[in-house]
């Protein structure tokens, strides 16, 4: 059985990414870190805000994977997921398949959630 992947796109200057990875994510990530399921979280910094990056992955008490290139905007992974805004988010599924994509924050919405548990019940 592969895993089932969140990969987050969120950059060190966006607030509502902050708030994401503060709540949403660390409920998510200790509610199925043991479930073959797995956050990835790609920053969109660039080389000139590294310590900006490395700063907020510690305030947001990032846990799981948190990689960056800091090659900002024009990063090639964020250009193949077409990144125009963050947060945004792909729920991917087993086979490696985008099932959902989520873009922006709403802390009143637990849709992540709901769709993590679909796809680990398959």
């Amino acid at each position: 059985i592969g895993n089932v992947i969140f990969l987050d796109f969120w950059a060190s200057w966006c607030v509502p990414c902050h708030q994401q990875n503060q709540e949403e994510f660390q409920v998510i990530f200790t509610h199925f870190k043991n479930n073959h399921f797995k956050i990835i979280s790609y920053s969109i910094d660039k080389e000139s805000d590294k310590n900006k990056w490395i700063q907020a992955s510690i305030t947001d008490n990032i846990r799981w994977l948190n990689i960056s290139n800091l090659e900002g905007r024009d990063d090639l992974i964020s250009i193949q997921y077409q990144i125009s805004s963050v947060p945004t988010s792909f729920l991917i599924n087993q086979k490696g398949i985008i099932e959902k994509v989520f873009n922006g924050y709403n802390p009143q919405n637990n849709i992540i959630e709901q769709e993590i548990e679909k796809l680990l019940k398959e």
